[in-house]
């Protein structure tokens, strides 16, 4: 319906991300808490931080089937290697960039917690710049070596909750940057 069309609209823009907002999952066991307790508690969950054609996820990958996004994926598991599958095919890695409809499945170790899904919208020119530096003619690229350190260093909090969106803002530019986007 309409809302479809807006939300099309809008993630169509080519405009520098700007506003997000965040979310946690199960914000309704951190009230009745202290800071200090919410704090404890936040950096364990998982946190989902959103712009205008972005869409930067923080935490344990979640159970999926094979599927496809209508935007070019980052993944980098920040503690170890997981497996992604595509069509038959099943490689280790670190990390990996998804073209957008390439159909893939990602399998998570059990104790995988502290993953960075980052999504941008494939028309966007920072995913433009970065599918003509990483993918070239293909749909995916394994990252592993200096880039994968790279990656990994971007977010210098353990767990999963940044804090603020301008906290996620920064963790964004970077990993960007890192990528050449």
């Amino acid at each position: 319906g309409q809302g479809w069309k807006a939300t099309q609209l809008a993630m169509r823009r080519r405009v520098k991300p700007f506003v997000c907002t965040t979310t946690l999952k199960a914000p309704s066991a951190f009230f009745n808490t202290s800071h200090k307790d919410f704090m404890e508690q936040a950096i364990s969950k998982y946190c989902g931080y959103f712009w205008a054609g972005h869409f930067l996820y923080l935490g344990r990958c979640p159970a999926n089937t094979v599927h496809m996004h209508y935007a070019l994926q980052v993944i980098v598991n920040r503690e170890g290697l997981f497996q992604l599958r595509r069509d038959e095919v099943s490689i280790e890695c670190g990390g990996v960039i998804v073209g957008f409809g390439s159909p893939h499945q990602l399998l998570s170790p059990g104790n995988a917690h502290s993953w960075i899904h980052l999504l941008i919208d494939h028309e966007s020119d920072v995913a433009k710049a970065i599918a003509k530096r990483h993918l070239g003619e293909g749909d995916f690229k394994v990252l592993d070596g200096a880039l994968l350190k790279r990656l990994r260093a971007c977010i210098e909090v353990p767990g999963n909750f940044l804090g603020s969106c301008r906290q996620a803002g920064n963790v964004y530019d970077k990993l960007v940057a890192e990528l050449g986007g």
